[in-house]
Formats: C-alpha cells, structure tokens, sequence
C-alpha cells in the first residue's frame, strides 16, 4: 500500500510539472540591451545621419561634431612631421659627408619623434569628434540635432534587439518547474504572428511581494521580426 502512495504521489507530481509546462504565461518583449550614446568630448553637433527607427551596426556613425578646427591641426602637424623627416633625411647626407656632427643627428631624429607622437595625437583627437554605435540594434530615440551643443547630455538611444527578451512573472508555486537552460516557446500578440523558440536565461531568487518571480526568456531575433514593447505569450517545454 506504501509503494502505490508513493507512484501515485510522484504520478501527481510529474502531472502537476507537465500542467506547468503545457500552460501558456504573459509576456513582454525587451531589448536585450538599451545604451544611451554620447560624446567623449565637448562640442557642436555637425551631423547625425540616422534617426528614429533606423537600424545600425556597431562601430558604424550616428553622429559627428563640427571639427574644422580639429581637422586644420592635424593638418599643420601632418605638414610638420613631413618637413622634419625631410630634414632628418638631408641631414643624414650631410652626416655622412662629414659636414655636421652626430649630435644634429640625433637631435634630427628626436624632433621627429616628437613631432610623430604630436600628429598621432591629433589624428586620435579628431577621431573622437566621430561618434560611431557601441552596438548592433535601432534608434529608439534622438535627443539632439545638429548645431545643438554637446556635453553630458546623450545623443541618443539605442536599443538591441537580436537577441530580444521575453520577461514573465511566473507564480512562486511553479519555481521548481522551471530552470535555466530549459527551451520555450514564445508567440508574440499581433500584429506579430508565428511561434519562435528562446531559452531561459535568468530566473530572478527573490519572489516580489505578490508572490511571483521574474524569469527571462532570450529569443533571437535576426531578422527583427519580433519589435520590442509588443505583449506575448510563452510556453515552457523543459529541456
């Protein structure tokens, strides 16, 4: 009689755990990531040659200021390493046929130097006044314009949304039917349509005062045809 206990209970159990993975749940779509973009310097927007709604990639630019300053430096220092080399060369011609010293040589060969680290500098300085997306993902908001003034203020936002998240608030009652790693199903509310196929990636330790845990689904999302905002819902199916 203690045996048949014991199957039926653990019958119940495994019943109660398939009711859990069977059961569709609320969702929500999220950015696996959201960066607020701006510059490591100060100065006035040039540029910005993407908008709202616009796809990038990381390291492609979203922005530039104005830089005709900064441009006309590294000019004058291109110029002046170019001179000092020319220099250093003739000098040399002279060294060898004994009309100066060693040290106008090496005096030739340290104002280059200096004069190679300044221009490399300069093309660094400028290169910062070039500000290009941290990340592979969508405008989701510009906050200035060009002729606006930079300084702590972001440029913009971006969102990542390949891989997408699906967050849910699950019962506390089902925390041992779900672990990290196990697959789900997630079907987004129209105008989304079809099923597509993520896995749990975070599962939150502490229950909220309502009695639910957030759990986080990662989806991906090459060809952005889930958007994020949009509700949906989810099925989890073990591993």
């Amino acid at each position: 009689m203690t045996v048949i206990r014991s199957i039926t209970a653990a019958f119940f159990v495994v019943a109660s755990v398939a009711v859990s993975y069977s059961q569709e749940l609320d969702c929500y779509l999220a950015p696996a990531m959201t960066v607020n973009v701006g510059s490591e310097v100060i100065g006035v927007l040039a540029e910005v040659p993407v908008d709202r709604g616009d796809y990038v990639k990381k390291g492609d630019v979203i922005a530039r200021l104005d830089s005709k300053v900064e441009q006309q430096t590294k000019e004058l220092k291109r110029e002046r390493l170019e001179y000092l080399t020319r220099e250093q060369e003739r000098k040399k011609q002279l060294f060898k046929k004994g009309i100066i010293s060693s040290q106008e040589i090496d005096e030739a060969e340290t104002a280059v130097k200096v004069a190679q680290r300044e221009y490399d500098e300069a093309v660094q300085f400028l290169a910062r006044r070039t500000i290009r997306s941290t990340v592979d993902g969508v405008v989701v908001q510009r906050f200035l314009s060009p002729g606006e003034r930079v300084e702590e203020k972001p440029i913009m936002k971006l969102a990542q949304i390949d891989p997408i998240n699906a967050e849910i608030y699950v019962p506390a009652a089902q925390l041992r039917s779900i672990k990290v790693g196990d697959k789900a199903f997630i079907r987004p509310e129209p105008p989304g349509k079809g099923e597509y196929r993520g896995v749990v990636k975070v599962i939150d330790s502490v229950v909220d005062a309502g009695g639910m845990y957030g759990v986080r689904v990662e989806v991906k999302n090459p060809k952005h045809q889930l958007p994020a905002g949009l509700k949906c819902q989810v099925r989890f199916v073990g591993k």
